[in-house]
């Protein structure tokens, strides 16, 4: 290595740091992990060999792990998360709904959507979620189509029959239910039922109720934007200890 170091101490050695195949060989033995038993002798030098030994830890760790996790953990298909993704991959996935459903009726009346007439014309309905529609489902070929909170009790119910999370929700709520009271016309009790409505929305008694009833967040109960979002990236917290093994190997 060439420095001011050595011209000022009037060193002439010709081996060691001092040959440029020699210096070229150490860089490349470092990219293996295989570092020499020599140290240059100036600051400068040595300040050189120390950066770039931290540069090759963060590569061969950054490396090391994003192998190591690409080999242990299978690789897994996004699922599906939107009406688009569902209507781009038709090819290979099929979709359905219960007959007479709130959202079938939905859906029968959004003939001029096309993207929602495509989703209804190409359903399957049935009466209710037989076990051969859950076994589709499972193996990726089929998406069941149903209110969110219809959605919620399935995942509920198969993951406490196999103990394991086999289905996920999509992220996006593309239809609207409103609930309501039938009354009579003219009924006298209409102004009543709606002030009360009121009232206990206001105070929290419906948003209450929905979190007592319906079930409550397991690991299974993710959509799919969370489920892309928990991907953990390697950080320097994740590296600190080849740090610590380094400066006691120093």
């Amino acid at each position: 290595m060439i420095s001011p170091y050595y011209e000022h101490f009037q060193i002439r050695e010709q081996s060691g740091f001092h040959k440029f195949y020699n210096c070229a060989w150490y860089i490349y033995g470092a990219l293996l992990q295989q570092g020499g038993g020599k140290l240059p002798e100036a600051d400068s030098g040595r300040l050189m060999i120390g950066t770039w030994w931290l540069f090759v830890l963060v590569i061969v760790t950054t490396y090391c792990g994003n192998l190591v996790a690409f080999l242990t953990f299978p690789m897994i298909d996004t699922p599906v998360t939107n009406v688009n993704e569902l209507l781009e991959n038709q090819w290979r996935l099929s979709w359905g709904m219960s007959e007479y459903s709130t959202l079938h009726t939905t859906l029968q009346n959004s003939q001029d959507n096309p993207k929602l007439k495509v989703l209804y014309d190409r359903a399957e309905t049935y009466r209710e979620v037989t076990d051969s529609i859950v076994t589709r489902i499972r193996g990726g070929t089929h998406v069941f189509i149903q209110r969110k909170t219809t959605l919620l009790y399935l995942l509920k119910k198969q993951y406490e029959k196999s103990d394991t999370c086999d289905f996920i929700l999509g992220d996006e709520e593309f239809a609207e239910e409103q609930l309501s009271m039938v009354l009579a016309q003219g009924s006298p009790y209409m102004p009543v039922i709606n002030r009360e409505i009121g009232r206990m929305h206001r105070v929290g008694l419906i948003h209450k109720w929905l979190q007592d009833y319906l079930p409550k967040k397991d690991k299974c109960s993710s959509d799919a934007k969370s489920l892309q979002g928990s991907n953990h990236h390697v950080n320097l917290d994740d590296m600190q200890g080849s740090f610590f093994v380094l400066i006691i190997g120093e």
